[in-house]
C-alpha cells in the first residue's frame, strides 16, 4: 500500500515540478552591460570582502603569535600573516585609485 502511494507521489512530482519551476524567473545576479561597470562591480565586491577578511586574518596572525610557546617558526608565521594582511589591505584600500590611474593611462584624459 505504501509503495503504491509513494510511486504515485513520485510520478506526480516528476510531472508537476517541471511545470511549477518553469513559471519561476531568475534574475541575473550581475546586471552590468559594459566592461568598466563589470570591473567596478568586481572591485567593489573585492573591496568589501577584503575589509571583512583583513581583521580576521590579523586575528589569525595574532593567534599564531600568542600561541607560539617559544617556537620561532610560529612567531615568524604570525608576523608574516599580519604583514601580508596589512599589505593586502593597503592594496585593497587603494584599488579604486589604481583602477582610476590605469583608466587615465589607457584613455589619455582625466
Amino acid at each position: 500500500m505504501t509503495s503504491g502511494l509513494f510511486k504515485t507521489i513520485a510520478i506526480l512530482g516528476f510531472v508537476l515540478i517541471p511545470l511549477m519551476v518553469s513559471a519561476i524567473e531568475i534574475e541575473p545576479p550581475i546586471t552590468v552591460t559594459t566592461i568598466p561597470e563589470l570591473v567596478n562591480t568586481i572591485t567593489t565586491w573585492a573591496f568589501r570582502l577584503g575589509l571583512i577578511l583583513a581583521p580576521l586574518m590579523i586575528l589569525v596572525g595574532a593567534f599564531y603569535f600568542l600561541t607560539a610557546g617559544g617556537s620561532p617558526e610560529r612567531v615568524k608565521t604570525g608576523q608574516k600573516i599580519i604583514l601580508w594582511t596589512i599589505v593586502g589591505l593597503g592594496i585593497i584600500l587603494f584599488s579604486k585609485a589604481i583602477i582610476k590611474i590605469i583608466e587615465i593611462i589607457l584613455k589619455g584624459t582625466p
